[in-house]
C-alpha cells in the first residue's frame, strides 16, 4: 500500500479528487493530507472520499500552518467510515492533541529517533496504531509489536529549477519494489511535491516540469525533469512552459513506442499534457504540478493493483 504525503494545496486536492472522480483509484493509493487551510476545495474532496467510500487519512495537527477544522467538517469526520486521524510525532503538543481527534490516530509519522523516544507515551494511552510512519529502516526494533510503514522524502529538489538535468534520467525510488521483503507494511514518500514547504511565490526564471516513470526493464521508478530554454529573465512563462512541455511530450511518445513502457506509464495526465502542447495552452504552473502528481498517482496505483503480493 502507498500513503503519498500530500499538503492540502488546491491542485494537490484537485489532483486526488480528480483521480477519483476519473475511476482511476483501486484503493491502493492512500492519500494522507497535511491540511492548511478549509477551502471549498477541501470540503469538496473530503466529501467525495466519503460519497466514494475511498480511505483518506489527515494529520489535523498540522505542522506547516495554524490549522483549526470547523465543527461542521469535524462532525463529517467523525461520522464517516473513510476518512481517518493521523498524528504526526514530531508535534510537541501531540500527546494534548489526542483527545481532539474524535477517535485515537489510526497511522503514526515519526520523522526521526527523537519523535520514536516519545512513543512511550502513546503506550501509556494504550495507543496502538495500525502502521507507524519511520524513516529508517534500523527503527523497526522499537515497533516489535506493531505494523510499520516507510515513510521519507525521494524527491531531490534543486535551489534552482535551471539545475535540473534534462537529459539525463535520475533514479528515484524502488521503495514500492522491497517495501515488504524489508519488513514494511506500507511506503509513504511526499510524491514529485517533495518535502519542503514554503508560502512565498515568485515567478521563476526557468520552468520545470517533474514526471516520474517505471523502467519497463527492472520496474523501478525514474523521474525525468524538462527544463525551459529561455531562462534569463522572468518573462514568458507561457512560452517557458511550452519549451519543457515539447521536450516531455517528445520523450514521452518516443518512450511510449514501447508497450512495455507505454502499459506501465500511460496516464490520463499525460494525455493531457499531449493535448496542452497540440493546443499550445498555457494552463498556469499549478495546474501543471496537479498533471504531474496525478500522473505518478495514477500509475503507482495500477502498479500495486496488478502486483499479486501487495
Amino acid at each position: 500500500m502507498y500513503f503519498p504525503f500530500l499538503r492540502g494545496r488546491q491542485n494537490e486536492l484537485l489532483a486526488i479528487r480528480e483521480l477519483l472522480d476519473e475511476g482511476l483509484l483501486t484503493g491502493k493509493v492512500i492519500p494522507v493530507i497535511e491540511p492548511i487551510k478549509e477551502t471549498n476545495t477541501f470540503e469538496i474532496t473530503l466529501k467525495q472520499y466519503i460519497e466514494k467510500e475511498y480511505q483518506l487519512y489527515l494529520t489535523l495537527n498540522t505542522q506547516v500552518e495554524d490549522f483549526e477544522i470547523s465543527p461542521t467538517l469535524e462532525n463529517l469526520i467523525s461520522e464517516s467510515q473513510s476518512v481517518f486521524p493521523a498524528l504526526l510525532m514530531e508535534d510537541d503538543d501531540y500527546v494534548n492533541y489526542i483527545p481532539q481527534l474524535g477517535e485515537l490516530p489510526s497511522i503514526v509519522f515519526y520523522k526521526n529517533r527523537e519523535d520514536i523516544d516519545k512513543k512511550v507515551e502513546l503506550d501509556k494511552l494504550h495507543i496502538n496504531p495500525k502502521i507507524s510512519f519511520i524513516t529508517n529502516n534500523r527503527d523497526t526494533r522499537y515497533f516489535p509489536n506493531n505494523e510499520v510503514g516507510l515513510y521519507r522524502d525521494v524527491f531531490e529538489k534543486k535551489k534552482r529549477n535551471a539545475d535540473y538535468d534534462s537529459n539525463t534520467p535520475e533514479f528515484y525510488s524502488d521503495d514500492h519494489l522491497y517495501y515488504r521483503e524489508e519488513g514494511f507494511v506500507a511506503f509513504s514518500d511526499y510524491s514529485i511535491v517533495g518535502e519542503e514547504y514554503s508560502t512565498s511565490g515568485f515567478a521563476p526564471m526557468a520552468v520545470a516540469l517533474h514526471i516520474v516513470y517505471f523502467d519497463e526493464k527492472e520496474e523501478t521508478m525514474m523521474i525525468r525533469h524538462f527544463v525551459s530554454d529561455s531562462n534569463e529573465d522572468i518573462s514568458n512563462p507561457a512560452g517557458k512552459f511550452s519549451e519543457a512541455l515539447e521536450k516531455l511530450v517528445q520523450w514521452f511518445l518516443k518512450e511510449s513506442k514501447d508497450q512495455d513502457f507505454k502499459k506501465l506509464n500511460h496516464s490520463s495526465a499525460m494525455e493531457e499534457f499531449v493535448t496542452l502542447l497540440d493546443n499550445k495552452k498555457y494552463p498556469g504552473l499549478g495546474y501543471v504540478k496537479k498533471l504531474s502528481l496525478k500522473h505518478h498517482l495514477e500509475i503507482m496505483d495500477r502498479f500495486l493493483a496488478n502486483d499479486l503480493n501487495d
